[in-house]
């Protein structure tokens, strides 16, 4: 299973989620997959789509790609009337919400600061019962270092195929989530 398929079964095993927000969307390829669940009512869409130091390679991409996949966001999504696409950076875009939230995902700027105010930003603007959830944890030890810092108990995890040559020790923790 695919990060994309794992956040997607974080939903489907929790009927409850009707309102998302995506943290960091890129391609939209988790969006895709969030979106299939038809019991989503909402679905916020958070980038800025800019560069940004980070040590992952979306992060490092020059300004016109970045341009490139946000009108493909677009066009993927502009049709379904539940997707709204915040093109802005995600602490600004948390100040737009109250707790109503559902379910936030968060896969942003994957630098410790970032992770950390994303975090601190976003727990909250979600209701209880609710969920929040990210990538890269084992991956990129600022993403790990921040949900700790952040989330010191009742962190579960989630496979992402895509490191399975990895030992499973990392690739079977690589998505994050804590159920409020």
């Amino acid at each position: 299973m695919n990060w994309a398929e794992s956040v997607k079964s974080l939903i489907l095993d929790r009927r409850w989620i009707r309102k998302v927000a995506e943290i960091g969307v890129f391609e939209g390829f988790t969006s895709s997959a969030i979106l299939e669940v038809r019991t989503i009512e909402n679905c916020y869409l958070v980038d800025p789509w800019k560069p940004y130091k980070d040590i992952s390679y979306i992060g490092t991409r020059g300004q016109d790609y970045l341009e490139d996949c946000c009108f493909r966001t677009y066009l993927k999504f502009f049709r379904d009337p539940r997707v709204t696409i915040l093109r802005m950076e995600s602490l600004a875009a948390a100040k737009l919400f109250d707790r109503e939230l559902d379910f936030v995902y968060i896969d942003g700027d994957h630098s410790y600061e970032a992770v950390l105010s994303d975090i601190k930003a976003w727990l909250p603007k979600i209701k209880h019962p609710g969920l929040i959830a990210g990538h890269d944890y084992g991956v990129i030890p600022d993403v790990t270092k921040a949900v700790h810092e952040m989330l010191p108990r009742g962190v579960k995890f989630l496979p992402d195929e895509q490191f399975k040559n990895s030992s499973p020790e990392f690739w079977e923790k690589v998505i994050w989530y804590c159920e409020l």
